[in-house]
């Protein structure tokens, strides 16, 4: 009876220890192919260039030749880097904040204001999701070709917010759904107009939901190369997806390492926006998923 009574908490770690061990070889499996190219990344980018394509590979260069003469190469070398880097983060801004603005006003109209045909503009604001965004750059280039918007920041803005709208409308009318439409009759009951129900209630209880939609237009804008690349023809109003192409690309060779110093750099400004709003963008991500 001992022997069996001091074999069951044996047992019973055992298989505990297993349980951790195989939750561990799950977790490396699924997190070493995400971390694995960000640590070559960064790997890359502090050692001389020369040594990118060393055979064997380099996991672990020594400290010894680590430098940051390719980050420095970046930001006081490369006049088009600055440049490229400069026009994506304004561009980006002012899209995101256009693209928040006018899905506010669309959300709002679509999930307060009682108009025929609503449905339908919900399904085709949808349906617009669906057509091939090379489609929608051929579109857009004959009339920008027309209007005289190519080679121009506002052509490449409206461009941006034009494809990041039917998802922000989408999300911001699931956040304005999800408010007790309660509050807006006891406000109207006051005497509030329907813009002042927009501006003192809707708004304040979704500041989450504008945040995450905030983000994603400055995602859209940001890496979108598409759009900058066919309705650009010149440095000047280049960002940085489509500068990459051209910045590190030399005739029979390309700057590696350069190319991921100036990868990290331009990463920056995502996950500093990121960290400040990270508190919003969850509990928004969150708040949009579920309707009660």
């Amino acid at each position: 009876m001992t022997t069996r009574g001091t074999g069951r908490p044996v047992v019973a770690r055992r298989q505990k220890v297993n349980r951790w061990l195989l939750l561990a070889l799950v977790f490396a499996f699924i997190v070493i192919p995400f971390v694995l190219p960000l640590y070559w990344m960064l790997v890359t980018a502090l050692r001389p260039p020369e040594t990118a394509f060393s055979v064997p590979p380099e996991l672990l260069p020594g400290l010894s030749t680590l430098s940051f003469e390719n980050f420095l190469d970046q930001l006081q070398n490369r006049g088009p880097f600055l440049l490229f880097l400069r026009n994506g983060i304004w561009t980006s801004t002012i899209a995101a904040a256009t693209t928040t603005v006018v899905a506010i006003l669309a959300g709002f109209a679509l999930s307060r204001v009682r108009m025929p045909g609503r449905k339908v503009i919900l399904i085709l604001v949808l349906a617009s999701q669906m057509v091939p965004i090379s489609l929608l750059v051929v579109g857009l280039y004959g009339i920008y070709l027309r209007f005289g918007l190519l080679d121009s920041f506002t052509g490449q803005i409206l461009g941006f917010v034009a494809f990041a709208l039917p998802f922000a409308v989408w999300a911001i009318r699931g956040f304005f759904e999800g408010v007790p439409k309660q509050l807006d009759e006891a406000a109207t009951i006051d005497g509030a107009s329907q813009m002042q129900v927009l501006r003192y209630i809707l708004l304040p209880l979704a500041i989450p939901g504008l945040t995450s939609v905030f983000i994603f237009g400055f995602l859209v804008a940001w890496n979108n190369l598409a759009i900058n690349l066919a309705l650009t023809t010149t440095e000047k109003y280049r960002t940085i997806p489509a500068g990459f192409l051209s910045l590190y690309t030399g005739e029979f060779t390309f700057n590696w390492a350069g190319a991921m110093a100036g990868g990290i750099i331009v990463s920056l400004p995502v996950i500093g926006l990121l960290l400040v709003s990270q508190r919003y963008f969850v509990s928004g991500l969150t708040q949009g998923a579920v309707k009660g």
